[in-house]
């Protein structure tokens, strides 16, 4: 009964630290978008998520397979450091190489390709800092795991804003993420070190060869999860114009931002689908509509708010640029309830004992996201990229829901997760179209009143309601 509250606090510790770290690096691209040249920023903001491909690609799953080995066996962490972090620090070399032979015979002009290659060596410190992170968070080391996420953002925040004021260009900006992941590096290290882990000899090849097979499903869950966010801007790399990129860019920001919670909700809730697939169907049942109907119930609010705070963003921006970037939000935020549906159902898929079934559905759907992108974008170009999020969106959620009540989870009942958020969303929308005030504002806070009044009476009036997630499974 010990262990209960120091995962309480761990887990409270961990997401505070991340949120104060993702506020702060939403407030610093807020402030790049501004000052920066929009091509530029654009630039900059394409090369820093092609490398977390990069990063993935590097990894393959290695890193999460250590976290699982080690916990189960603290005593093997030197092994699996000294086995995967040597593989590591090739591959960044190999990787940053041909990124950069790429780059120099691309016809892009001369400071794009700074930008890109400068961005480029936090390769040689962000791929060693995720198996290190992995390592610590098997010895369940989350105080120092958080300090150093807030400590990576001050300081990004910190000499972004010193070059900012000084005039600098985006290249000395880009090179500060390299700063940042050395410094991020150097404290996973020092922690590691602190483990006092027996190192093995000499670099182990054939136990990273025999490691490969049980890592690949987690590359392959790490990549479909990357995908879901930044699918839409990575494709639209090849689309857009750098000026493009930049407003696209930083509405991919917004989004991810608005992402922090579903992927909350999926990282607490993950371990538990993980214990109750082992359990009676029905437990899973419960398990995973009480989450869907605490979380429709947060995120169509929260949907409501966005509306309402979007055409504040053309007014932070200032730049012509940005112009237009109020309308690819308000496309994207029609499927924002649909995203956070899909990534909530991918803990439940990642928590089978067998993956193969979930693998396969995941896959194909990825291949139809990449598909969807370049449908409509070779048509509609920035708007037919935000449509893409949305059509896709709703194909993943339709899809991957079907999949879990057909192989998991029990039909009945099903429907008491989904009426207290629709019905609020209909009245919601009824009232939004019915109000006579001019003012959008006015009438979005009047929806989301009806749709908080909605919810609340209809967990009050129908006690047959799903009810509150199990928290101790």
């Amino acid at each position: 009964m010990q262990p209960k509250p120091s995962v309480l606090r761990d887990s409270t510790l961990y997401f505070g630290s991340q949120l104060g770290a993702r506020a702060l690096n939403f407030l610093y691209f807020l402030i790049l978008a501004r000052t920066l040249p929009t091509d530029e920023f654009g630039v900059l903001n394409y090369v820093l998520s092609v490398i977390i491909v990069l990063d993935i690609f590097i990894d393959l799953g290695l890193s999460r397979h250590a976290l699982r080995e080690i916990s189960k066996n603290p005593d093997r962490t030197g092994e699996f450091v000294t086995r995967l972090l040597p593989y590591k620090m090739l591959a960044s070399t190999v990787t940053f190489a041909g990124f950069c032979l790429w780059v120099g015979l691309s016809d892009q002009i001369a400071t794009y390709k700074m930008i890109s290659i400068f961005s480029a060596l936090g390769l040689f410190f962000g791929s060693p800092a995720m198996l290190l992170e992995n390592v610590m968070q098997a010895h369940h080391r989350f105080a120092l795991i958080s300090m150093a996420n807030i400590a990576l953002s001050v300081v990004q925040f910190a000499l972004g804003g010193t070059i900012i004021l000084a005039g600098g260009s985006t290249v000395m900006i880009s090179f500060t993420f390299v700063v940042t992941y050395f410094i991020y590096a150097s404290i996973m290290a020092w922690g590691v070190w602190q483990l006092r882990p027996r190192f093995e000899p000499r670099w182990n090849l054939t136990g990273l060869v025999s490691s490969l097979p049980a890592a690949f499903p987690y590359l392959l869950s790490a990549l479909i999860i990357m995908l879901a966010i930044r699918a839409e801007f990575l494709v639209f790399g090849y689309f857009g114009s750098p000026v493009e990129l930049g407003l696209f860019g930083m509405a991919t920001k917004i989004t991810e931002a608005g992402m922090l919670l579903p992927l909350t909700l999926t990282t607490v809730m993950a371990p538990r689908f993980a214990k109750a697939h082992a359990m009676p169907r029905q437990t899973l049942t419960h398990l995973y509509f009480s989450g869907i109907e605490v979380l429709l119930s947060v995120v169509l609010l929260a949907t409501i708010i966005a509306y309402m705070l979007i055409p504040i963003v053309p007014v932070l921006l200032a730049e012509p640029e940005f112009q237009n970037i109020d309308t690819v939000l308000q496309i994207i935020f029609l499927g924002y309830p649909a995203a956070c549906v899909f990534v909530f159902n991918t803990a439940v898929l990642f928590g089978a004992a067998k993956q193969r079934g979930p693998l396969f559905i995941l896959t194909g759907l990825a291949a139809v996201q990449i598909g969807v992108n370049i449908l409509l974008q070779s048509k509609y170009g920035m708007f037919g990229a935000a449509g893409s999020f949305v059509v896709f969106m709703a194909i993943a959620a339709l899809a991957s829901t079907i999949f879990i009540l057909a192989l998991y989870a029990q039909f009945s009942g099903y429907w008491r997760a989904f009426t207290g958020p629709s019905a609020g969303a209909f009245f919601a929308l009824c009232l939004y179209f019915v109000l006579p005030f001019s003012s959008e504002t006015l009438r979005l806070l009047g929806a989301m009143v009806v749709f908080v009044i909605t919810v609340a009476f209809v967990r009050k009036t129908f006690p047959a309601h799903v009810g509150r997630i199990d928290l101790n499974l």
